[in-house]
């Protein structure tokens, strides 16, 4: 997933009763203070370098983002737990218990709340591809009328054709409005 982070310590992403990490697992947990993986949440990364380019600052600086895969947010813990969400036995309704599925190997990218470049949008779906994930969810859409070039010279969407021709089933926004601004949304 390409989001924006996700909070590890979140009753969702419980491991107990989870089968080992996959074997052919080619990722890592990126190593900061007070952030953990488990078998559940068996990588993540966070990718800052094109924030802080376009951004001007250092992004510990703003104080609204820090250089750590840690949702601060809330959307990226949100689409996390439902794509693949533990059971969670106080849920009120039985079917909104579990996410869609119950397997491990959630790798999650983090990509900045205000502002998610180019630069460090195509790095995360670089390194899911490497790591051979089967599924990436790119949880971010256009916001108003922001411009967007046509596909063949979108570097995104380049990027996530890629990982299609490697065999990644590539899931994408259709935005973050309604139908009043944004068809499809």
């Amino acid at each position: 997933m390409i989001d924006t982070g996700i909070w590890p310590e979140h009753i969702s992403f419980n491991d107990s009763e989870m089968a080992p990490v996959p074997s052919r697992w080619k990722g890592a947990c990126e190593a900061v203070p007070q952030f953990h993986c488990n078998k559940k949440i068996i990588g993540t990364r966070a990718f800052w370098k094109g924030y802080d380019a376009i951004k001007g600052l250092q992004v510990d600086a703003s104080l609204d983002e820090i250089k750590s895969p840690r949702d601060w947010h809330g959307h990226g813990t949100h689409t996390a737990s439902i794509a693949a969400g533990s059971f969670v036995s106080i849920a009120k309704r039985p079917e909104a218990q579990v996410g869609c599925t119950e397997q491990p190997g959630l790798l999650l990218t983090k990509c900045w709340f205000h502002i998610c470049t180019e630069s460090d949008t195509t790095a995360a779906i670089d390194l899911a591809v490497a790591n051979e994930v089967d599924v990436l969810s790119i949880s971010f859409g256009l916001v108003g009328d922001r411009f967007s070039p046509p596909f063949d010279r979108d570097i995104v969407v380049i990027a996530t054709f890629g990982a299609i021709q490697k065999g990644v089933f590539v899931s994408c926004s259709a935005g973050n409005s309604g139908p009043m601004e944004s068809r499809g949304s």
